[in-house]
């Protein structure tokens, strides 16, 4: 069976092509950069003839807003059309969207797959885009609404203030929070995402499905320092930044991916900050 990840040198396509390998009956086939381009869809056709699953995972996140928009719409596109034209008959494309397609609320509702869709940023708007081209195509697909995920490997400064967290700690520089840190988010070790996305090689699927991806749990950007600060054993110093903070929240009801995919998230917050600052500690960064 092949299987194709697009941004297999990503944080989370890294994860998936490590767990991926340990697998048997399966043919691993990498996004290559050099040889594939999502902006070239003639070399995606080698990649994508006759594969059984696209991981499509690509994606950018902080980027420019003609990046965001070329990377996560119109690369969607190109490997979409070239799936088209050379993947097997019977392909399962598998989508990493983000909770950020969903109209964010002033309050902690539970957000599920019927919740409305307003981004407010571009980035979800790239990934409701890139949502709307995987229905137009209809391949057998599984979209998952991924929260804000975290762990090993994780690009502080970039994907997620959990990293930057780690980052500063281990470097002993004091930690910046917008505002008073009271926000709430739902975080999503890497590991409970990796195991979500490889229970869909064996969930059969005939039209587009949507899944949310989330612990389900919120927890402010306070409680992550406070336990940072008890994992590090170090004095942390914290400095406020005055913002107009955003309290927006979305608590995500991931009901449906445990009944449908057998699924359930199993790292807690704080083995998912010690896995992830012992990383950090020594010296992945």
């Amino acid at each position: 069976m092949k299987v194709v990840i697009t941004g297999s040198s990503g944080f989370i396509g890294s994860h998936l092509l490590h767990a991926l390998k340990h697998l048997p009956a399966i043919k691993l086939c990498p996004f290559q950069p050099g040889v594939h381009s999502l902006f070239d869809p003639e070399s995606l056709k080698p990649l994508l003839e006759k594969s059984r699953i696209v991981y499509h995972l690509a994606g950018a996140n902080r980027a420019v807003p003609h990046e965001l928009m070329g990377v996560n719409v119109i690369g969607t596109l190109n490997v979409l059309e070239a799936m088209r034209q050379v993947a097997d008959a019977d392909v399962k494309l598998v989508f990493l969207s983000s909770f950020q397609v969903y109209r964010p609320t002033p309050e902690p509702v539970m957000v599920d797959e019927s919740f409305p869709l307003e981004p407010e940023t571009l980035y979800g708007i790239s990934k409701k885009m890139g949502e709307d081209l995987i229905g137009f195509y209809a391949f057998p697909s599984v979209i998952f609404r991924s929260s804000n995920t975290y762990g090993p490997g994780c690009r502080p400064y970039y994907h997620s203030v959990i990293s930057t967290f780690c980052d500063q700690i281990v470097r002993d520089r004091p930690l910046t929070v917008n505002g008073t840190g009271e926000q709430l988010r739902d975080f999503i070790y890497i590991d409970d995402v990796i195991s979500a996305l490889i229970k869909t090689m064996e969930y059969t699927v005939k039209t587009v499905e949507v899944f949310n991806l989330c612990s389900g749990r919120l927890a402010s950007l306070k409680e992550v320092t406070n336990t940072l600060q008890d994992i590090s054993g170090k004095e942390i110093q914290i400095t406020s930044k005055t913002i107009l903070e955003d309290y927006r929240v979305l608590k995500g009801n991931n009901e449906k991916v445990k009944e449908m995919l057998n699924w359930s998230p199993e790292v807690d917050l704080r083995e998912g900050l010690e896995q992830t600052y012992r990383w950090f500690e020594r010296g992945n960064r």
